[in-house]
């Protein structure tokens, strides 16, 4: 402000705003065009949106030279209305952050307090609190590691490790990252699919499983260390 005060020009925001307004537009065309981007398609409107409220901004800015304080004042609602749009659009795609829908599927479960819920190769830090109740981190360390290292007995380190917990367990459940989901698959850990999102997967331990995928995984977790 004091800049534009000073000299009376806005020097390069025109171009500043010229340029995010473009990249929010293309940012919003390219969704449909990517089958990884699909599951953002509900943020799309949103960002095209912004983008066009940037680049009104902009040609405010370059066509009012003569009307600063007017170009200034409708560009400023513009960036204002633009980061708004981001915001209020999130909340379409919130889904893919939160762990309240899985949540309500092992809730609808009606689990017994000594049930295990593991968490494997995934991290949802909102998942105990609307659990009510602790989970059994697997596979996974991240921002966790220093509460991992300072209490290692509250988590499995090794897939091989579950895959044995998993089988013993009489009943479980487990929400894993699509990819982990799709590599106890391959070796045939048995699980019972309850729900299946953009990013994770939910399953529970069937009835009178078999017991020949933990050795498959052991071996795999073998191959890949030599």
């Amino acid at each position: 402000g004091r800049r534009i005060a000073a000299t009376r020009s806005c020097l390069g925001d025109p171009w500043v705003l010229l340029g995010l307004g473009s990249i929010l537009a293309a940012m919003g065309t390219v969704i449909p065009l990517s089958d990884n981007l699909r599951q953002y398609q509900p943020y799309r409107p949103w960002l095209l949106a912004a983008g066009v409220s940037m680049l009104v901004g902009s040609a405010a800015l370059f066509a009012g030279k003569t009307r600063l304080k007017m170009a200034i004042t409708t560009a400023g609602l513009c960036g204002m209305l633009a980061f708004q749009f981001l915001l209020w659009g999130y909340q379409s795609i919130a889904y893919l952050r939160t762990a309240k829908p899985i949540a309500n599927k092992i809730l609808a479960l009606d689990l017994s307090a000594q049930t295990p819920v593991y968490l494997v190769g995934t991290h949802a830090p909102s998942l105990p609190f609307y659990l009510h109740r602790l989970v059994t981190q697997v596979a996974y360390r991240g921002e966790l590691a220093m509460g991992i290292d300072a209490e290692p007995y509250k988590n499995i380190s090794l897939p091989s490790v579950f895959a044995q917990q998993w089988q013993e367990d009489k009943q479980a459940v487990a929400v894993l990252s699509n990819r982990d989901f799709e590599y106890f698959r391959q070796f045939g850990t048995p699980m019972t699919v309850l729900f299946q999102g953009p990013r994770k997967t939910l399953v529970e331990k069937p009835q009178n499983a078999a017991q020949n995928a933990v050795g498959k995984v052991d071996a795999s977790e073998q191959t890949a260390r030599q």
